[in-house]
């Protein structure tokens, strides 16, 4: 793997951290795509760190190993597709040396061989989940800087030697290895010592160490937040996390096809009020993590298992007004409003005839201009 390439940008160029999921790391096309946008924040002048999950499927074949304790005929399998879909895909990249992945592989035999398997050993679950990251991101390093038309130099860097975990209060041995937290800050002199190892650079998400020098997982969903935290150490320009997907949906397109795009997302994305930091633009967007889990939380409620139970959707800002404080500021209207909340057996009435059970939003609202206002925490 490439420890360091001479650098064509000045060492004080901004960075950038673009994360990739699983999808967008199991396809020679994929691939490609990532190579184009690094390519093009190359071009602008910014130093990248392209974070990447394991590839798609591989998480839960190594959780099977995780979990299988003695039972060797569900570890052995979930071992063989392991292997074979690291061979595949380092024959669909045209790699060029399997050392560094062999490597990677024959760890995966001494973790199945270790008797921490037999009691499911936390660090040892840790060393066996990471394995999903280390081995796709040394695949994409060795296609990014060596494969294909418009070859990126790119500097693979182990994330466990920049992410330290930090055990919680009263967090326990599961909660420290395999869903860690990390305090990142801002740190200079990493910047600089990457800055003069080149300009484009690969790691892996969810993995980090602990002050004992052992590998840690940061949970699901973890990949997300290692490109956090290496736009924080970095004081990235800018982080992004990059989705096969046209946006935000109601549950995974892959899965449940009638899955409905959250084309609101998008466009509050797109509003010209965000460069402003306007505050009715942010009450929008603030209004969106209830409505979409109250979306997905009726949806399973009336159609989802054996025990439906018909839920009818409301929207809260219907239902609740805000009223303007004296001498309130904007802020204080669209980001901290208040309603005033008295008896209406109207209203209940109206519900009465709906149904008997509603999914509803806590935390929104509507002024009387009809705009979305949220109450502020709690």
């Amino acid at each position: 793997m490439t420890e360091a390439i001479a650098p064509t940008l000045a060492p004080t160029a901004p960075w950038v951290v673009v994360k990739f999921g699983g999808t967008s790391v199991s396809t020679r096309p994929r691939w490609e795509n990532i190579r184009r946008i690094a390519a093009a924040h190359r071009a602008r002048g910014r130093r990248v760190v392209i974070v990447v999950s394991a590839l798609s499927g591989i998480t839960d074949q190594l959780k099977a190993i995780a979990e299988s304790r003695t039972d060797d005929a569900r570890c052995a399998a979930a071992r063989d597709e392991i292997v074979a879909r690291h061979e595949a895909m380092f024959g669909e990249l045209e790699g060029t040396s399997r050392v560094a992945l062999d490597r990677w592989l024959a760890d995966l035999d001494r973790l199945v061989a270790d008797p921490r398997r037999a009691r499911g050993d936390v660090a040892w679950q840790a060393e066996v989940f990471a394995l999903g990251e280390l081995m796709s991101s040394t695949l994409g390093a060795a296609f990014l800087s060596e494969v294909g038309a418009g070859v990126l130099p790119t500097v693979w860097l182990d994330a466990r030697d920049h992410l330290r975990a930090e055990a919680l209060p009263n967090q326990n041995a599961w909660g420290r290895h395999l869903s860690a937290s990390v305090a990142a800050v801002p740190d200079p002199a990493l910047a600089r010592a990457l800055a003069a190892r080149g300009d484009t650079f690969i790691t892996q998400g969810f993995i980090a160490r602990n002050a004992d020098g052992e590998t840690v997982v940061l949970g699901r969903g973890g990949s997300d937040t290692s490109a956090g935290y290496f736009g924080a150490l970095l004081k990235a320009e800018l982080v992004e996390i990059w989705t096969d997907v046209p946006g935000m949906f109601t549950a995974n397109p892959r899965q449940v096809p009638e899955a409905r795009l959250l084309a609101d997302l998008d466009r509050l994305i797109a509003d010209s009020r965000r460069a402003s930091g306007d505050v009715a633009w942010q009450a929008e967007v603030f209004a969106l993590g209830e409505l979409m889990s109250s979306t997905l939380g009726a949806a399973f409620l009336a159609e989802v298992g054996s025990d439906t139970l018909p839920a009818r959707w409301l929207d809260a800002r219907q239902h609740l007004r805000a009223e303007a404080l004296p001498n309130q500021n904007a802020w204080g209207r669209y980001l901290s409003a208040s309603v005033a909340a008295v008896p209406d057996a109207a209203f209940a009435r109206a519900l009465a005839g709906r149904g008997d059970v509603f999914v509803t939003q806590g935390f929104v609202a509507r002024n009387a201009n009809g705009e979305t206002v949220v109450l502020g925490r709690g």
